[in-house]
């Protein structure tokens, strides 16, 4: 049945493919491509690995689960603020004084995530964050690289643009500078997409998942509910099979010296979101750099809690419509926008800062190799993605901190609500718009299926 779809598919994706030169102009030209390609990795250098390796004050978000796993491994608990900022010291960490509040404190990083940090954790920190630049930069690659095997059908104009656009991508640029662990989340769930849904291959698709999952929960998460909503149940216990392990090698660890964590863990978490950090309300001044849809309804509610359960409801009406037509797909081009769409929807609900937006690879894959759908829609699509190309969110942000934008615009309440929040608006639309893609798609491969068989 998939084999019968995509032939009938055939011919619109030639016509589409032949039609890129009319959407993307003059990036169907090879030689174009190749001399974007080789700008866009002299601005990832510049912008990437360069400046994180002069960044060496306050390197806060690889410096945490660094630190963690050093004391993990030497027994200690490293939810204890304590040991954490005396480990800190003892490696000739820089910027701790100047970072102040969640620097000078442990962060709640998943138990399951500590033991795979040892090996770089037992380095020196001068040299295991050299180390972490280089495995950054590579797992971009990564990244970039399961998003066009998903796709399936590229053809090398689309991989190159592909490429280039991932290592322009503000996001891209912002992992690398800070060490987030995003990175690591998101190519692994990619991955997991590829070897699990094109290979077939669960075990590994699995361990990929816990991978994800230790990393960064709230993205390896979603990859989980998206095998537990393919029946993909082989895949579903392996990765719950190596969550287990990894917990049960990090309560191992502590158990040796007798020290209690779970308090301790739950003590950092509850302090991590009473910081303000997570905020999405207005007592946040860096609030516009969340990507929470709350973000954009507390600017209309000032009830903090009202603005949550309707961001919630929100989220899960989305929810309710994409696994309605989730349960359609099938072809393999399908089932990469039903994945592109779960994960992002998935940046809406809870916290997520503007670096997450590289879980936008997985629809920006599928718009550029696989297009069942009218053309005004994927250019709709197209251009919400490329816009996220462009570093306003940070860049406003920065401008209303350093007070460049006069008050007569920044108390308005439509900059407030519109402007600043922009991202957000942009990613809300982008769910419904991959959602109606959705909707079309699978709606096309049931009539064009049925046509076949009368």
């Amino acid at each position: 049945m998939n084999s019968t779809a995509r032939e009938l598919f055939s011919h619109r994706i030639r016509s589409e493919s032949s039609g890129l030169s009319r959407v993307f102009g003059s990036f169907s030209n090879r030689k174009f491509l190749f001399g974007l390609l080789l700008f866009s990795v002299a601005v990832f250098v510049i912008r990437g690995p360069v400046r994180a390796y002069r960044y060496r004050n306050a390197w806060v978000d690889f410096a945490s689960p660094y630190l963690e796993s050093r004391t993990w491994s030497a027994g200690i608990n490293p939810y204890n603020p304590t040991t954490y900022e005396t480990a800190w010291r003892l490696t000739g960490g820089y910027g701790l004084e100047k970072l102040g509040g969640l620097g000078t404190s442990s962060t709640p990083y998943s138990p399951t995530l500590l033991p795979l940090m040892v090996p770089l954790a037992e380095m020196p920190w001068t040299v295991a964050r050299v180390i972490w630049i280089a495995i950054s930069c590579f797992l971009i690659l990564v990244l970039a690289q399961m998003a066009i095997l998903a796709a399936g059908t590229a053809v090398l104009e689309q991989k190159l643009l592909l490429f280039a656009l991932v290592l322009l991508a503000p996001a891209s640029q912002t992992l690398i500078w800070t060490g987030n662990l995003t990175l690591l989340a998101a190519s692994c769930g990619l991955a997991a997409f590829y070897w699990g849904e094109c290979r077939d291959r669960g075990v590994l698709a699995g361990i990929l998942v816990a991978l994800s999952i230790a990393a960064k929960p709230q993205i390896g998460v979603w990859v989980l509910l998206f095998g537990l909503f393919s029946r993909r149940w082989k895949a579903v216990g392996s990765a719950l099979a190596s969550l287990t392990v990894l917990l049960e090698v990090f309560c191992f660890g502590l158990r040796r010296s007798g020290f209690g964590w779970l308090h301790a863990y739950f003590s950092v978490f509850r302090d991590f979101a009473a910081s303000g950090a997570t905020d999405f309300s207005a007592a946040n001044p860096r609030r516009f750099n969340l990507l929470n849809v709350q973000v954009i309804l507390s600017t209309f509610f000032d009830d903090r809690n009202l603005a949550n359960l309707l961001g919630l409801f929100l989220v899960g009406t989305l929810l309710v419509y994409w696994l309605w037509h989730f349960r359609k797909t099938k072809a393999q081009d399908e089932r990469l926008l039903a994945f592109a769409t779960l994960l992002t929807i998935s940046i809406l609900p809870y916290y997520h800062r503007i670096y997450d937006t590289i879980l936008l690879i997985a629809p920006a894959a599928w718009s550029l190799v696989n297009f069942p759908i009218s053309g005004r829609l994927l250019k709709f699509i197209r251009i919400l993605l490329a816009l996220f190309l462009l570093p306003t969110g940070s860049g406003l942000v920065a401008l209303l901190e350093a007070n460049r934008i006069p008050d007569s615009i920044a108390h308005k309440w439509w900059w407030s609500s519109f402007v600043m929040p922009h991202q957000n608006w942009l990613l809300v639309f982008l769910s419904i718009a991959l959602l109606i893609a959705l909707r079309n798609g699978t709606s096309m491969g049931k009539s064009a299926i049925g046509e076949k068989v009368s």
